[in-house]
């Protein structure tokens, strides 16, 4: 199934609204959190951040104690025998807590924003992704073997599909195709079946590819890198960020076929995104390169707000 036309015109918005973030190869959600939260107990003690008053930098970050004190936070985030909860409402907000007992807790809520939470910014960010793409290694893993029942045949086509999650849309997914050979199942690899094979080589590292994939990074300010890395070192840096893979299909000819990738890191609140065109033919030789011009760190409150706005 194709994209609707709002994903076809979704790049020329999105270079209006880039994201930001720096890289954490292997996240660590416990020690991100607790960093940010040590890092506002600094801020609260300086008095200002970046020039703005400390006061107004909780408002404009929409950061809220709702219970216990700054003196609260910095007593109990350094305290080992406190424990530590976050919780994720809606992919939107954090609420962390430290709590020694019933009666001593502090409360902090915050946006689930990748450039807060890591005290980061933009310019950082879109420096560093080429090279923190090429200083990833891609796992030596093998096919996971996959249940018949979780497999639903394509029609009467030798093709199964392995339904993934959705993203936004229908039409975006994590769906992988597999065809079998007796009685094993393996992940579909077709110049006939160009749209499905690239689905499976853009949701998983487990298709060992020689295919590259040229880049046009779109920065802030209309700036742009060109980089080219393998396919599958791309993707495996994006699923070792925590990102979640979606893909869905824009148009399909017979030597273009063009898709889009949209790399969702909900923990951090940001999304990855590439526009991605092919001819069906490199996948013969499983050694050429496809081309995409992609945006990175796009916050998931943009990505919404230009789904809206184009309904």
């Amino acid at each position: 199934m194709k994209l609707p036309k709002i994903i076809q015109t979704l790049f020329l918005s999105l270079l209006f609204t880039v994201g930001s973030g720096v890289v954490c190869a292997q996240p660590d959600y416990i020690k991100i959190h607790k960093q940010f939260a040590n890092r506002l107990v600094s801020y609260a003690e300086i008095g200002e951040v970046d020039g703005m008053p400390w006061n107004k930098y909780l408002q404009t970050e929409k950061i809220f104690l709702s219970e216990g004190s700054i003196d609260d936070l910095r007593r109990l985030c350094n305290d080992s025998l406190a424990a530590m909860n976050i919780y994720l409402a809606d992919g939107k907000r954090y609420l962390l807590q430290f709590l020694r007992d019933s009666t001593d807790i502090v409360s902090l809520s915050y946006p689930a924003d990748y450039r807060l939470i890591l005290g980061t910014n933009m310019i950082d960010a879109e420096d560093a992704f080429e090279n923190s793409i090429r200083k990833t290694t891609i796992d030596a893993t093998g096919e996971y073997d996959i249940p018949d029942q979780l497999l639903q045949q394509i029609g009467q086509s030798k093709i199964y599909l392995l339904q993934g999650n959705t993203f936004l849309i229908p039409e975006l997914s994590g769906n992988r195709y597999y065809v079998k050979d007796q009685d094993h199942y393996s992940l579909l690899y077709s110049s006939d079946y160009p749209c499905e094979t690239m689905a499976n080589l853009l949701t998983g590292t487990d298709i060992s590819s020689a295919l590259q994939i040229s880049v046009v990074l779109v920065k802030n300010n209309f700036k742009t890198d060109t980089f080219t890395v393998p396919l599958r070192q791309l993707v495996a840096y994006c699923l070792s960020e925590g990102c979640t893979p979606y893909y869905g299909i824009i148009s399909n000819e017979k030597e273009n076929v063009v898709c889009e990738l949209f790399m969702h890191n909900e923990m951090l609140g940001y999304t990855h995104i590439a526009k991605i065109s092919f001819n069906p033919s490199v996948l013969d030789s499983n050694e050429g390169t496809i081309n995409a011009r992609m945006n990175c760190y796009i916050p998931l409150s943009n990505v919404k707000n230009i789904f809206k706005d184009d309904e």
